[in-house]
């Protein structure tokens, strides 16, 4: 990653008010420069026992044991924060190992049907933070995630098989939960994990199929999942860089002070999501034909741990700052083959109502403060032929 400046006179400002702090200033026009590697490896030993605890309760245990070690390097360039040539260079090596579990009983109700329960630990490990524009030569650490997880299941096949349900409760307990947040350092903006110290996570899940006759298919899936921080503290010092140091208004206690995160949902998690489709086929003139609807469903959702919705601060103010609300699409698609399948015809559309919904959104630049957001693809068609030769 690199950034220039393209305009020379400012260069020369830059370099006037160097001499007075004896700092680099790049003669190429360098602003910020980063490069980094990490080689990552990871051993593991894993087993499994099963017991048939009766004719219809089966017992499993299972261990594995992993074992995984980093090693990072980095230099970074930026201007007026280095020594000499204004360039650090870094490396860290780290290593982390931890053993897992699982134990769980399935319970066949009858030839159809069964339940099952579990409880297993997980883990992820550990990492390195780099391209932190800092003059530090110390790479940040994070430590490694571990979970207790709990889940309860229903799974059967009803109707004479004409319908399958499938359902689960879970509770997932998390310690230092890795949080990937967006920092502003020095002027430059860089992704980097942190450890949430602890966090839960729970819900509900459910998918049903069902033949409703030879013809048409109907089919499903919903899930609620509930998150929240229980414990986590961190800095958003990307306010200070489009609110009140921008603004000329000095420091605000939410950029210059930890925030107490308990209770917010972790990013990128919709609390509702749900499915529905409908598939119908038949035959016609010597072909079979398939047409297919489907609808989805994206519930609202923070894109930051610091769930901030409106900000404003003096004359400025950003609407949604964290915020992307629930959107939905429609998809169609008709297909036509022999009944050898040698050739099909395929027509599709996505998208049909063309609702173009926000999806995702980015912090106000630290530069332009444009504010950036990802919206869902516009209505698109086409046809799609295929052969077998």
């Amino acid at each position: 990653m690199r950034v220039d400046e393209l305009n020379d006179d400012l260069m020369e400002v830059y370099a006037f008010f160097a001499q007075f702090i004896n700092k680099p200033v790049s003669p190429d026009n360098l602003l910020y420069e980063g490069h980094a590697n990490v080689t990552t490896r990871s051993y593991a030993a894993y087993g499994q026992l099963e017991w048939d605890y009766s004719e219809r309760a089966t017992l499993t245990f299972g261990l594995r044991y992993s074992y995984d070690e980093k090693e990072a390097r980095d230099y970074t360039y930026v201007q007026y924060v280095g020594e000499g040539d204004g360039f650090v260079y870094r490396k860290e090596k780290e290593d982390w190992s931890e053993p897992t579990w699982r134990l769980g009983i399935d319970y066949e109700l009858n030839a159809d049907s069964m339940v099952y329960a579990f409880i297993a630990t997980g883990y992820r490990a550990g990492g390195i933070n780099t391209l932190k524009p800092t003059a530090s030569d110390q790479l940040d650490v994070v430590d490694p995630e571990t979970l207790t997880s709990f889940e309860v299941g229903y799974k059967a096949m009803l109707n004479n098989g004409r319908m399958s349900v499938a359902t689960a409760l879970f509770y997932y307990d998390y310690e230092d939960l890795q949080v990937l947040k967006a920092d502003v350092v020095n002027g430059v903006s860089v992704n980097s994990f942190s450890n949430a110290d602890a966090a839960t996570a729970y819900g509900f899940e459910a998918e049903v199929t069902a033949l409703i006759n030879d013809n048409l298919t109907l089919s499903g899936a919903y899930s609620y999942n509930y998150t929240e921080y229980d414990d986590f503290k961190g800095n958003d010092n990307n306010l200070c860089t489009i609110g009140p140091l921008a603004q000329g208004h000095g420091q605000h206690d939410l950029c210059i002070n930890e925030q107490d995160l308990k209770g917010n949902q972790f990013p990128l998690t919709p609390e509702h999501k749900f499915s529905l489709n409908a598939n119908y086929r038949w035959s016609m003139m010597d072909l079979d034909w398939m047409a297919i609807a489907s609808y989805m469903y994206t519930g609202e959702q923070y894109m930051s741990e610091f769930n901030i919705d409106d900000y404003t601060f003096g004359d400025v103010t950003y609407t949604d700052l964290d915020y992307v609300d629930s959107w939905d699409r429609w998809d169609a698609r008709l297909n036509v083959q022999p009944p050898e399948g040698r050739w099909s015809v395929t027509a599709f559309v996505k998208n049909i109502t063309d609702d173009r919904e926000i999806i995702s959104r980015a912090r106000p630049s630290s530069a332009g403060h444009i504010r950036g957001r990802g919206l869902s693809a516009p209505r698109t068609y086409g046809l799609r032929v295929g052969y077998e030769f």
